[in-house]
């Protein structure tokens, strides 16, 4: 593609992705990767695909932390009345507590996350992919039509 061609579809290609935002210094003419990589930059889609792909890194981390043990403290018959009046005949119990997970199933939890991790990041590849495609698709029919009409570049 000459380079008047990828400028041009560079600049038509920007306008329809990032328009809205653009700003009257990035109005200029593109190339073709400088439009790739702003509209890879400016596409909600990945965007969102991205913040699904730290999602997943989240909770795969999450997925293998060990449980945090628990503490409990119990105060019963304090503050009744007659014989059970204050703390004299109080009852307290202090309580320490550990999950210990058998079974594999820490195992699988972490194999889980791993898993919906690499599915979030194939997701991100694809979008990016369909973006690249459709914009080079968009980029050859333009310079078609300039091929056809008799412009030179």
């Amino acid at each position: 593609m000459s380079s008047y061609g990828e400028m041009l579809c560079g600049f038509i290609a920007f306008a329809l992705v990032a328009a809205p935002s653009a700003s009257a210094q990035s109005q200029r003419a593109l190339t073709l990767p400088q439009t790739l990589q702003r509209a890879l930059a400016a596409n909600p889609r990945l965007t969102e695909a991205d913040r699904e792909v730290a999602m997943a890194a989240g909770r795969r981390l999450q997925a293998g932390a060990i449980p945090n043990p628990e503490i409990s403290f119990e105060l019963d018959n304090a503050f009744g009345t007659g014989d059970l009046r204050g703390l004299t005949s109080a009852e307290s119990t202090l309580q320490l507590s550990q999950l210990i997970e058998l079974g594999g199933k820490r195992e699988a939890r972490v194999a889980a996350g791993t898993a919906a991790n690499r599915i979030a990041d194939a997701l991100v590849q694809s979008r990016i992919r369909v973006l690249e495609f459709s914009l080079q698709f968009f980029c050859s029919l333009i310079q078609r039509d300039l091929v056809r009409s008799g412009v030179t570049t």
